[in-house]
This record gives C-alpha cells, structure tokens and sequence, in this order.
C-alpha cells in the first residue's frame, strides 16, 4: 500500500513531484466509505483510487514511469538478493555477479 509517493531527478523532473493518497476530512460524511480505506491503527483514511490531471506535455506519463520504476525495483531487487548466492557462485569477480556484458532488464 501507497500513502505517498515522491519523484525528483528522474527522466525530465528536475523538482519534487508527489502525489498523496491519504483522504482529507472535507468530504467524510459524503460517500466515504465508498472511496476510502480507514486506517484507524494510524489515524488516517487512504483512498482507494486516485487521478493525476494536467495539461499535455506537463509529465503525468513521466510520473507513472516514475512510479513503476520504483514498483520494478523493489520486486526485483527481492528476487535478485534471492538469487544473488547462486550468481555470484557462478560469476565470482564482478560486483553484481552478472557476467561483465550481461545486461540487466
């Protein structure tokens, strides 16, 4: 679960962009427990679903890169610390355990 997301320095953000999903109070009697997710343990409410908006070229598609690079690194750096054992066995010398020409997808 995301509470909040930040990107700065990648691809054409130069500056912080985030985007936060934890629900604001204006709208708690209206339609809450349709669009939120309570979190009583934290004090919090997070919504269930969110909408990046903003006029062509402003970089929504650069953010959602931005969000999925951090979801492809933390799935992968798991399952790449599991296999690490058994790659650098195999590809002793080299910092990652990967061959020097193999590239990483």
């Amino acid at each position: 679960m995301i509470i909040q997301f930040s990107a700065s320095n990648f691809k054409t953000f130069k500056e912080k962009a985030t985007i936060g999903l934890v629900a604001s109070n204006c709208d708690k009697d209206t339609r809450g427990s349709e669009s939120v997710i309570p979190l009583p343990a934290f004090g919090i409410r997070i919504l269930k679903g969110a909408v990046i908006d903003g006029a062509n070229a402003k970089g929504k598609s650069t953010f959602v890169n931005a969000l999925n690079f951090m979801k492809t690194f933390v799935m992968r750096s798991s399952t790449d610390s599991q296999k690490g054992d058994e790659k650098t066995q195999l590809h002793e010398g080299t910092a990652s355990g990967r061959p020097h020409n193999e590239k990483y997808h």
